[in-house]
Protein backbone atom coordinates (compact mmCIF):
# COMPACT_ATOMS: atom_id res chain seq x y z
CA UNK A 1 0.00 0.00 0.00
CA UNK A 2 3.18 2.50 0.56
CA UNK A 3 4.26 2.06 -2.98
CA UNK A 4 0.64 2.61 -4.61
CA UNK A 5 0.38 5.61 -2.20
CA UNK A 6 3.63 7.49 -3.74
CA UNK A 7 3.06 6.40 -6.90
CA UNK A 8 -0.48 8.12 -6.51
CA UNK A 9 1.09 10.70 -5.01
CA UNK A 10 4.19 11.07 -7.34
CA UNK A 11 1.24 11.52 -10.42
CA UNK A 12 -0.09 14.49 -8.10
CA UNK A 13 3.26 16.19 -7.70
CA UNK A 14 3.76 16.10 -10.97
CA UNK A 15 0.25 17.60 -12.35
CA UNK A 16 1.08 20.05 -9.65
CA UNK A 17 4.71 20.98 -10.58
CA UNK A 18 3.79 21.17 -14.26
CA UNK A 19 0.99 24.23 -12.99
CA UNK A 20 3.44 25.85 -11.19
CA UNK A 21 6.09 25.43 -14.36
CA UNK A 22 3.49 26.73 -16.66
CA UNK A 23 2.52 29.43 -14.24
CA UNK A 24 6.43 30.33 -13.12
CA UNK A 25 7.40 30.16 -17.01
CA UNK A 26 4.91 32.22 -18.78
CA UNK A 27 3.10 34.44 -16.03
CA UNK A 28 5.72 34.96 -13.87
CA UNK A 29 5.36 38.51 -12.18
CA UNK A 30 1.41 38.26 -11.85
CA UNK A 31 1.55 34.58 -10.78
CA UNK A 32 3.79 35.79 -7.22
CA UNK A 33 1.79 39.20 -7.51
CA UNK A 34 -1.56 37.34 -6.65
CA UNK A 35 0.24 35.33 -4.34
CA UNK A 36 1.79 38.42 -2.98
CA UNK A 37 -1.70 40.66 -2.39
CA UNK A 38 -3.38 37.39 -1.01
CA UNK A 39 -0.51 36.64 1.67
CA UNK A 40 0.98 40.58 2.22
CA UNK A 41 -2.08 42.69 2.17
CA UNK A 42 -1.01 44.85 -1.11
CA UNK A 43 -0.10 44.59 -4.23
CA UNK A 44 3.12 44.01 -5.57
CA UNK A 45 5.10 46.80 -7.38
CA UNK A 46 8.17 45.30 -9.52
CA UNK A 47 8.55 48.84 -10.89
CA UNK A 48 9.49 50.43 -7.73
CA UNK A 49 9.78 48.39 -5.03
CA UNK A 50 10.06 50.34 -1.41
CA UNK A 51 9.15 47.49 1.23
CA UNK A 52 11.38 44.70 2.65
CA UNK A 53 9.30 42.29 1.09
CA UNK A 54 8.75 43.63 -2.57
CA UNK A 55 12.58 44.08 -2.40
CA UNK A 56 12.89 40.55 -1.75
CA UNK A 57 10.89 39.45 -4.91
CA UNK A 58 12.71 41.94 -6.77
CA UNK A 59 15.88 40.04 -6.67
CA UNK A 60 14.11 36.49 -6.41
CA UNK A 61 12.69 37.11 -9.68
CA UNK A 62 15.51 39.48 -11.27
CA UNK A 63 18.90 38.83 -9.43
CA UNK A 64 20.65 35.62 -10.80
CA UNK A 65 23.98 35.16 -9.73
CA UNK A 66 25.38 31.70 -9.93
CA UNK A 67 26.85 31.45 -6.58
CA UNK A 68 23.09 31.70 -4.95
CA UNK A 69 22.87 28.39 -6.32
CA UNK A 70 25.82 27.38 -5.22
CA UNK A 71 25.37 28.59 -2.01
CA UNK A 72 21.18 27.62 -1.40
CA UNK A 73 22.59 24.33 -1.51
CA UNK A 74 23.00 22.70 1.59
CA UNK A 75 25.78 20.18 0.12
CA UNK A 76 27.83 22.59 -1.95
CA UNK A 77 27.59 25.35 0.44
CA UNK A 78 30.07 23.19 2.56
CA UNK A 79 32.94 24.26 0.25
CA UNK A 80 31.78 27.58 -0.17
CA UNK A 81 31.60 27.97 4.12
CA UNK A 82 35.17 25.78 4.26
CA UNK A 83 37.15 28.39 2.10
CA UNK A 84 35.32 31.93 3.41
CA UNK A 85 35.67 31.10 7.32
CA UNK A 86 36.93 27.87 7.70
CA UNK A 87 35.52 23.73 8.35
CA UNK A 88 35.64 24.26 12.16
CA UNK A 89 32.04 26.07 11.98
CA UNK A 90 30.89 22.83 9.59
CA UNK A 91 28.73 20.13 11.35
CA UNK A 92 30.13 16.99 10.54
CA UNK A 93 28.56 14.89 8.29
CA UNK A 94 27.84 10.90 8.33
CA UNK A 95 26.78 10.70 4.53
CA UNK A 96 25.59 12.31 1.41
CA UNK A 97 22.95 10.14 -0.60
CA UNK A 98 21.62 10.77 -4.44
CA UNK A 99 19.06 7.87 -3.28
CA UNK A 100 17.10 6.83 -0.43
CA UNK A 101 18.41 3.18 -1.47
CA UNK A 102 22.18 4.62 -0.78
CA UNK A 103 21.11 4.85 3.24
CA UNK A 104 22.86 2.54 4.64
CA UNK A 105 20.97 2.66 8.05
CA UNK A 106 23.31 -0.06 9.92
CA UNK A 107 26.36 2.36 9.06
CA UNK A 108 24.96 5.63 11.14
CA UNK A 109 24.91 6.21 14.86
CA UNK A 110 21.87 5.88 17.21
CA UNK A 111 20.74 9.64 16.70
CA UNK A 112 21.18 11.82 13.47
CA UNK A 113 19.54 14.23 11.54
CA UNK A 114 18.43 14.07 7.95
CA UNK A 115 17.46 17.03 5.45
CA UNK A 116 16.99 17.65 1.79
CA UNK A 117 19.78 20.14 0.16
CA UNK A 118 17.43 21.46 -2.25
CA UNK A 119 14.32 22.72 -0.38
CA UNK A 120 13.49 23.91 2.84
CA UNK A 121 11.70 22.55 5.75
CA UNK A 122 12.81 19.28 4.85
CA UNK A 123 14.33 17.88 8.14
CA UNK A 124 13.75 14.60 10.20
CA UNK A 125 15.23 14.74 13.42
CA UNK A 126 16.54 10.96 14.69
CA UNK A 127 16.92 10.50 18.47
CA UNK A 128 17.16 6.97 18.59
CA UNK A 129 17.33 4.78 15.32
CA UNK A 130 16.06 1.74 16.79
CA UNK A 131 12.48 3.59 17.24
CA UNK A 132 12.16 5.44 14.28
CA UNK A 133 9.34 3.95 11.76
CA UNK A 134 11.50 4.02 8.60
CA UNK A 135 9.27 2.40 5.71
CA UNK A 136 7.71 5.96 6.25
CA UNK A 137 10.50 7.76 6.61
CA UNK A 138 11.88 6.64 3.25
CA UNK A 139 8.30 7.46 1.73
CA UNK A 140 9.24 11.05 3.27
CA UNK A 141 12.16 11.55 1.61
CA UNK A 142 11.52 10.08 -1.50
CA UNK A 143 9.28 12.73 -1.87
CA UNK A 144 11.35 15.23 -1.29
CA UNK A 145 13.68 14.03 -3.57
CA UNK A 146 10.86 14.49 -6.31
CA UNK A 147 10.42 18.08 -5.52
CA UNK A 148 11.86 21.06 -6.82
CA UNK A 149 11.94 24.04 -4.85
CA UNK A 150 11.74 26.63 -7.34
CA UNK A 151 8.39 25.76 -8.10
CA UNK A 152 7.09 26.37 -4.76
CA UNK A 153 7.69 30.08 -5.01
CA UNK A 154 9.81 30.84 -7.90
CA UNK A 155 13.51 31.47 -6.11
CA UNK A 156 15.62 30.82 -8.91
CA UNK A 157 18.61 30.06 -6.59
CA UNK A 158 16.63 27.09 -6.35
CA UNK A 159 15.91 26.01 -9.70
CA UNK A 160 18.60 23.55 -10.70
CA UNK A 161 20.23 22.01 -7.45
CA UNK A 162 20.28 18.17 -7.85
CA UNK A 163 18.51 16.74 -5.04
CA UNK A 164 20.12 15.24 -2.59
CA UNK A 165 19.69 13.69 1.14
CA UNK A 166 22.25 14.72 3.52
CA UNK A 167 22.68 13.34 7.00
CA UNK A 168 24.63 15.07 9.65
CA UNK A 169 25.45 14.68 13.28
CA UNK A 170 22.42 15.85 16.06
CA UNK A 171 23.62 18.13 17.99
CA UNK A 172 23.34 17.96 21.75
CA UNK A 173 21.49 20.45 24.26
CA UNK A 174 19.19 23.64 23.63
CA UNK A 175 20.01 24.90 20.14
CA UNK A 176 19.70 28.26 19.61
CA UNK A 177 19.29 29.83 16.14
CA UNK A 178 20.76 33.44 15.22
CA UNK A 179 19.62 34.40 11.85
CA UNK A 180 21.56 37.50 10.55
CA UNK A 181 20.12 39.95 8.27
CA UNK A 182 22.63 41.52 6.14
CA UNK A 183 21.84 43.73 3.53
CA UNK A 184 25.12 44.34 0.59
CA UNK A 185 27.30 42.74 3.04
CA UNK A 186 26.74 44.20 6.12
CA UNK A 187 25.09 42.75 8.94
CA UNK A 188 21.93 44.91 9.95
CA UNK A 189 19.62 42.97 12.60
CA UNK A 190 18.78 39.37 13.53
CA UNK A 191 16.11 37.33 14.99
CA UNK A 192 16.61 34.82 16.83
CA UNK A 193 14.56 31.27 17.30
CA UNK A 194 13.98 29.20 20.25
CA UNK A 195 11.74 26.28 21.78
CA UNK A 196 11.68 24.78 18.33
CA UNK A 197 10.51 21.90 19.46
CA UNK A 198 7.31 23.38 21.71
CA UNK A 199 5.62 27.24 20.88
CA UNK A 200 8.69 28.58 18.60
CA UNK A 201 9.57 31.66 19.73
CA UNK A 202 10.73 34.14 17.32
CA UNK A 203 12.90 37.87 18.83
CA UNK A 204 14.09 40.35 16.43
CA UNK A 205 16.98 42.20 17.67
CA UNK A 206 19.70 45.02 17.01
CA UNK A 207 23.30 44.32 16.90
CA UNK A 208 23.63 45.46 20.14
CA UNK A 209 21.12 42.58 20.96
CA UNK A 210 18.54 45.30 22.16
CA UNK A 211 15.04 44.03 21.14
CA UNK A 212 13.19 45.88 18.24
CA UNK A 213 10.09 47.01 18.09
CA UNK A 214 8.61 44.41 15.62
CA UNK A 215 7.53 40.84 15.61
CA UNK A 216 6.22 37.84 13.55
CA UNK A 217 2.64 35.85 14.27
CA UNK A 218 4.57 34.15 16.76
CA UNK A 219 5.80 34.98 20.50
CA UNK A 220 8.97 36.54 21.61
CA UNK A 221 11.08 35.87 24.22
CA UNK A 222 12.05 37.55 27.16
CA UNK A 223 14.69 35.68 28.51
CA UNK A 224 17.45 35.94 25.67
CA UNK A 225 20.74 36.12 27.11
CA UNK A 226 23.51 37.65 24.79
CA UNK A 227 26.20 34.83 23.61
CA UNK A 228 29.71 34.82 24.66
CA UNK A 229 30.19 34.72 21.37
CA UNK A 230 27.99 37.23 19.99
CA UNK A 231 30.26 39.27 18.30
CA UNK A 232 32.43 36.21 16.52
CA UNK A 233 28.82 35.78 15.16
CA UNK A 234 28.30 39.27 13.50
CA UNK A 235 32.07 38.95 12.17
CA UNK A 236 31.55 35.71 10.09
CA UNK A 237 28.03 36.88 8.85
CA UNK A 238 29.76 39.86 7.04
CA UNK A 239 32.46 37.75 5.73
CA UNK A 240 29.98 35.33 4.54
CA UNK A 241 27.78 38.60 3.17
CA UNK A 242 30.04 40.23 0.85
CA UNK A 243 29.21 38.60 -1.97
CA UNK A 244 25.70 39.22 -2.16
CA UNK A 245 22.86 42.51 -2.01
CA UNK A 246 20.92 40.26 0.83
CA UNK A 247 21.80 37.36 2.46
CA UNK A 248 20.41 35.84 5.91
CA UNK A 249 23.26 33.85 7.50
CA UNK A 250 22.20 31.61 10.03
CA UNK A 251 24.48 30.31 13.22
CA UNK A 252 23.37 27.72 15.99
CA UNK A 253 25.54 28.97 19.10
CA UNK A 254 25.91 25.19 21.07
CA UNK A 255 27.69 25.01 24.32
CA UNK A 256 29.40 28.05 23.46
CA UNK A 257 30.86 27.02 20.34
CA UNK A 258 29.40 28.41 16.24
CA UNK A 259 27.81 26.18 13.97
CA UNK A 260 27.13 27.57 10.44
CA UNK A 261 23.54 27.18 9.64
CA UNK A 262 22.35 28.23 6.01
CA UNK A 263 22.50 31.02 4.15
CA UNK A 264 19.07 32.03 2.66
CA UNK A 265 18.47 34.23 0.00
CA UNK A 266 14.52 34.81 0.26
CA UNK A 267 13.42 34.34 3.59
CA UNK A 268 9.84 33.15 3.99
CA UNK A 269 10.13 33.37 -0.23
CA UNK A 270 9.84 37.06 0.28
CA UNK A 271 6.01 36.84 1.99
CA UNK A 272 7.19 37.96 5.81
CA UNK A 273 4.41 40.07 7.44
CA UNK A 274 5.78 42.14 10.21
CA UNK A 275 3.67 43.16 13.40
CA UNK A 276 3.37 46.18 12.84
CA UNK A 277 2.78 45.97 9.45
CA UNK A 278 4.74 49.42 8.84
CA UNK A 279 7.75 47.97 9.53
CA UNK A 280 7.96 46.67 5.93
CA UNK A 281 8.74 49.68 4.50
CA UNK A 282 10.74 50.92 7.54
CA UNK A 283 13.18 47.99 6.62
CA UNK A 284 13.04 47.92 3.22
CA UNK A 285 13.88 51.96 2.80
CA UNK A 286 17.43 50.40 4.36
CA UNK A 287 17.51 47.82 1.52
CA UNK A 288 19.94 49.00 -1.43
CA UNK A 289 19.10 46.92 -4.51
CA UNK A 290 20.50 49.93 -6.80
CA UNK A 291 23.73 48.11 -6.18
CA UNK A 292 23.28 44.77 -7.40
CA UNK A 293 26.03 43.42 -9.81
CA UNK A 294 23.89 44.24 -13.20
CA UNK A 295 25.90 41.74 -14.82
CA UNK A 296 23.55 38.94 -13.02
CA UNK A 297 20.30 41.34 -13.07
CA UNK A 298 17.37 39.16 -15.73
Amino acid sequence: MDRVKLFVDRIGMQAANLRRRFLLRFFYESTLQRKFKKRMGYALNFDNPQSYNEKLQWLKAHYHDPLLTRCADKVAVRSYIAEKIGEEYLTPVYGIYNSVNEIDLDALPKKFVLKSNHASGHVILCKDKSKMDWPKEFLKMEKWLMTNYYYSGGEWAYKDIKPKIICEQMHAGEIKDYKIVCFNGKPQYLYVCVDRNADIKITYLDLEFKKLPFKKAAPTSDTLEKPKNFEKMIELAGILAKDFPFVRVDFYDIEDKIYFGELTFCPGSGFNPFIPAEWDWEIGSKMDISRVKSEYVK
